[in-house]
Order: structure tokens, then C-alpha cells, then sequence
């Protein structure tokens, strides 16, 4: 028909349109960062009161459950405390650690100068200390408390969201249900909801069996050589290890570094950083597959493409949750044959038969 737009067209200008949406949604998370930050926390500490929540569920007292608002003070109660102490703990360590830099930068000045000497390059010296002066590790520790200082600031208002998100979870299939053209339409949203659950679950719950382990096994080791501080890092492994690839790596480095200073021994890099990477390697390359298995189904460049995008829009927050929000907009996709194929190219082995949800096949009668 005349005047009617060419495939070429059509193709070109839905291209235009999902750009124009995706640059819409970066900036929309750029720009109201201070305030999804904080309702992000509140979707993480809800889920997990949730997950508490359900477990609590599965003890009786005389062959009886616990009433669900019982099981969920306590599941919020243990919260609460959780992100106390282990708010104090990040805090009185980093201030500790910050106190203690201007004597590490005179030790690592010292080492610099005699690995110059020992190499007849004075000038190399000269210039690595030049470039370590680029480096405010005093600032990026700072940083790291008014971060902390930021988010206290803000635990009245996650606390208010999580509140709101425990009452908005009691009437929201409610609404789904009421919404519902038909009883196919429930059971397919259900479904659909209940595979990102699953998927999320599976990851969070075998990903924190698997960090826990590393983080105590490295408490160990800190503590037998003698580290100052090895409870914090231990926790700083721990939390880590969520981030893919580069985590585990930071984690190992930062505590052997601190160590080499805090003993004026350059060896005491190798006796810390050399056992808790074994540690990490073991864990990663045996336990974590073992446990985990392919439950996200996410290629490793799109994950460290994700990595790289959502530490830049959320920072060390966006970091912790690339993995999860990727797993979830890849199950999204793959439910709907338009966007199947783009699934199919975020997935590890182009096989997406286990994101699929499992939807009705026909009408049922309501």
C-alpha cells in the first residue's frame, strides 16, 4: 500500500523507541537515587523478614504454628538487630582503621624506597610514590563511614517502607485476583511470580551458605596469624563475595595488605593473601558450583556487564544486587516469544527451558 512504512522502518524506529526507553530508565535511576536507594534496602530487609518469616513457619509448639504477625515481629526484631550490630561493628573498625593509616603510609614509603634501592631504579620509587599519592584510601574509608552515616540516617524511612511492604504483601494477591480476567490469568501471574521467587531464593540462600563458609573459614585464618581486626573482615569477605568475580579478590587483598603493615613484614602479605585464596578458590571453583549449580542461567559477560553498569549507577549497592536484578529481567524476557530471543542471548547456554514458568494451557472455568 502507498505511503505505508518500510519493514526497515518499522524495525528502525522500534530500536529508536527502546533506546529513548532505556535512556529514560537510566537517568530516572541516576537522578531519584537518594530515594530508591532506601526502598531498595527496605525490598532486600523485606525479603528477607519473609524468608525468616517462613522458616519461623515450619516450627510448631504443640503441633501448632505460630500466628504469622508473631513469626514476623520476630523475624523484624532480628533484623533490626542484625543491621545494629553490624552497623556498630563497620563503624568503631573503619574509624579504628582510619586512625591507624598516617603509620602505614610511612611503612609502605619505607618499602617503596628499599625495593628502589634494591633495584638501583631511585626513579621508580619517585614515581610509584607519585602515583600511591593519586590513591586517598583515608578518603575512601571516610567515604565508606559517611555512607554508613547516610543509611542510619535513612533506617527510619527503610523501616517505614518495610512496614508498608509486610502490609502491601498481605492484599496484594487480593488485587492480582481481582485483576484476573480469568482463572488461566491468575495461575499464569502466579506462576511467573512464583519462578522469579524461586530463582531469587535459590541464589540469595545458596550464595549466603557459600559466602558464611568463606567468611568463617577466613576469621580462622586471621585470627591464628594474628590480624588485628578479624571479625571486619571477615564480615568484609562475607559481604564480598556477593559481588561476581572481583569481589572475592578485593576481599583477599584488603586484609593482606593491612596485615603487611600492621607487622612491618612484606611477607605477611603471602601468609594472609595466599590460605584465604585457597579458601576462595576452593569455595568458587568446588562448593559454589556444587550448591548452586546453573539456578540463574546467566552468561559471565552479561554478568560483568551488569556489574560494570549498576556499580556506575548505584555504586558498591548496585554491585551487590547486578546479579539478582539481571536474573530476574532475564526470566522476565523469556516468558514472552517477542523478547525470548534476547533471553536466550543473556543465558549461559542459549538453553531457557528453565526460566520458563509454567503457565496454563488452556481456559478453566472460574
Amino acid at each position: 500500500m502507498e505511503g505505508s512504512p518500510s519493514p526497515g522502518s518499522v524495525r528502525l524506529r522500534k530500536v529508536a523507541y527502546w533506546l529513548i526507553i532505556i535512556a529514560g530508565i537510566l537517568v530516572f535511576l541516576i537522578y531519584f537515587q537518594k530515594f530508591l536507594k532506601p526502598f531498595v534496602l527496605a525490598l532486600v530487609f523485606w525479603y528477607f523478614i519473609k524468608e525468616l518469616r517462613e522458616l519461623f513457619g515450619r516450627i510448631r509448639i504443640r503441633k501448632k504454628r505460630m500466628p504469622r504477625w508473631l513469626r514476623g515481629f520476630i523475624a523484624i526484631v532480628i533484623m533490626l538487630v542484625l543491621i545494629g550490630s553490624i552497623g556498630e561493628l563497620l563503624t568503631s573498625n573503619i574509624s579504628q582503621i582510619v586512625k591507624r593509616l598516617p603509620r602505614n603510609s610511612e611503612i609502605q614509603q619505607g618499602y617503596i624506597d628499599k625495593l628502589g634501592e634494591s633495584l638501583g631504579m631511585e626513579d621508580l620509587a619517585s614515581k610509584l610514590k607519585e602515583q600511591l599519592k593519586d590513591i586517598e584510601v583515608t578518603g575512601f574509608l571516610r567515604n565508606i563511614l559517611n555512607s554508613l552515616t547516610t543509611t542510619v540516617g535513612d533506617v527510619v524511612l527503610i523501616i517505614i517502607y518495610i512496614v508498608f511492604l509486610l502490609i502491601e504483601e498481605i492484599i496484594f494477591i487480593k488485587k492480582i485476583r481481582i485483576i484476573s480476567a480469568s482463572n488461566k490469568q491468575l495461575h499464569n501471574i502466579q506462576s511467573l511470580l512464583d519462578q522469579i521467587n524461586q530463582s531469587i531464593n535459590m541464589y540469595v540462600m545458596m550464595k549466603t551458605l557459600v559466602s558464611l563458609s568463606t567468611g568463617i573459614m577466613s576469621y580462622f585464618i586471621l585470627l591464628i596469624l594474628g590480624v588485628d581486626f578479624p571479625v571486619f573482615w571477615a564480615f568484609l569477605i562475607f559481604i564480598l563475595n556477593y559481588i561476581p568475580y572481583i569481589g572475592s579478590l578485593i576481599a583477599t587483598l584488603l586484609p593482606a595488605v593491612f596485615a603487611m603493615f600492621q607487622f612491618d613484614n612484606g611477607w605477611y602479605f603471602f601468609y594472609v593473601f595466599l590460605p584465604i585464596q585457597a579458601v576462595q578458590t576452593f569455595n568458587a571453583n568446588y562448593l559454589e558450583p556444587k550448591v548452586m549449580g546453573r539456578s540463574l542461567n546467566l552468561s559471565p559477560l552479561v554478568v560483568v556487564l551488569s556489574l560494570t553498569i549498576w556499580s556506575s549507577i548505584w555504586g558498591i549497592l548496585g554491585m551487590l544486587l547486578s546479579v539478582p536484578i539481571m536474573s530476574v529481567l532475564n526470566i522476565m524476557l523469556a516468558q514472552f516469544p517477542q523478547s525470548r530471543n534476547i533471553s536466550i542471548f543473556l543465558s549461559e547456554t542459549g538453553n531457557i527451558e528453565s526460566l520458563l514458568a509454567k503457565f496454563a494451557k488452556k481456559d478453566e472455568k472460574s
